[in-house]
């Protein structure tokens, strides 16, 4: 008899069609329809072992995709607050090369400025040179106040070097600047003294006038390159604004005492002869000072450069470091979509799967 079977075997199906898997039944019969029987009972045997497998792995796929995704929106999160900060590094690297560039060039002014300055000096110190030869010939009887005049000048000549000593290297720039601004104006008046006695002179001061004219000239030149390198040394650092003014003693000592003492035409000589020393002298420790000073700058140029490339390389690091973590954002979204894709895909399963009746 095939139909009871059949029955049996009918009714398995339309049980499997409405995902039932709890149907049940005993195998006694031997024949083809006992085997078939069996076999369709171990089938259903292994597909409920399937569905509890897949339920419980939808399941943990379910919550495992929640805290990824959880992660990599923290992950992405943190991802931009870092490419923010790079670009600001970025910025104020930028700002920082471009800030360098402008002392860098500021330097080079000063240094431009400090090589004019010197060859004025060399210009100065040959000038005043013939102005002493000059001097020697009138001679002069007034050795007493050269000899004081000397010690004035040496004491305060030590006073400046110390000043200088102690200050900074910007501020000793601008020391030496104001110096050679006082000693240019000195010289000016020295030299409009120098005419006016020479006008006293008559026809023998003609030789002195010219002499004056020419030292009146220099110091106006230097006077000129002085005001160039103050108003370029303000731009480098104008936080440096230490005056050391030490020549006004010298001032006040030239006009009561020197003055009062050169009246006679022999002592004219005397005078020129002075300030023509003074002149030579001041021009070559300014034109030493003006060696010293370019060293310095060259120092200072030489590390603004070697900050400038640093400064570069820290740029190209941030530009770098910022295309990775673009490429690490984008990684992230990626993966934050195959998270979202694998949820979606747990969630079907489990919708699929509670179809079953085990």
């Amino acid at each position: 008899d095939i139909d009871k079977p059949l029955q049996i075997i009918r009714l398995f199906g339309e049980k499997l069609a409405n995902y039932d898997l709890s149907y049940e039944f005993k195998v006694t019969r031997g024949d083809e329809f006992g085997k078939t029987g069996a076999y369709l009972f171990k089938a259903q045997d292994n597909i409920k072992e399937l569905v509890k497998m897949i339920v419980e792995n939808s399941q943990n796929m379910s919550s495992s995709s929640e805290e990824l995704s959880a992660t990599v929106e923290e992950l992405s999160s943190k991802a931009i607050s870092i490419d923010e900060a790079v670009n600001n590094i970025a910025s104020n690297m930028q700002e920082s090369s471009a800030g360098t560039e402008e002392i860098s060039a500021s330097i080079q002014e000063v240094d431009s400025s400090i090589n004019i300055l010197s060859q004025k000096a060399m210009d100065g110190s040959s000038s005043s040179n013939v102005s002493k030869e000059r001097a020697r010939e009138v001679k002069n009887i007034s050795q007493k106040a050269m000899e004081e005049s000397k010690k004035v000048f040496a004491e305060k000549q030590e006073k400046m070097a110390k000043a200088i000593e102690d200050g900074k290297v910007v501020s000793n720039i601008k020391v030496m600047a104001d110096t050679i601004a006082g000693i240019a104006e000195q010289t000016n008046l020295l030299a409009l003294n120098a005419a006016i006695e020479a006008a006293r002179a008559g026809e023998q001061g003609k030789g002195f006038a010219v002499v004056a004219d020419e030292v009146r000239t220099l110091a106006e030149q230097s006077s000129e390159a002085v005001q160039n390198i103050q108003e370029t040394i303000v731009k480098v650092q104008a936080a440096f604004k230490r005056s050391i003014d030490t020549g006004s003693d010298i001032l006040e000592f030239i006009d009561k005492d020197v003055n009062k003492q050169f009246e006679a035409y022999e002592k004219t000589g005397t005078q020129y002869y002075k300030d023509s020393e003074f002149v030579s002298n001041m021009s070559e420790e300014i034109a030493a000072m003006s060696e010293e000073v370019t060293a310095t700058v060259g120092q200072v140029s030489e590390a603004i450069q070697n900050m400038a490339g640093t400064t570069q390389k820290s740029t190209e690091h941030a530009l770098k470091i910022k295309e990775s973590m673009n490429e690490t954002t984008q990684g992230l979204e990626q993966v934050a979509s195959t998270v979202q894709g694998q949820a979606e895909l747990a969630q079907k399963l489990n919708e699929i799967v509670q179809k079953f009746r085990i």
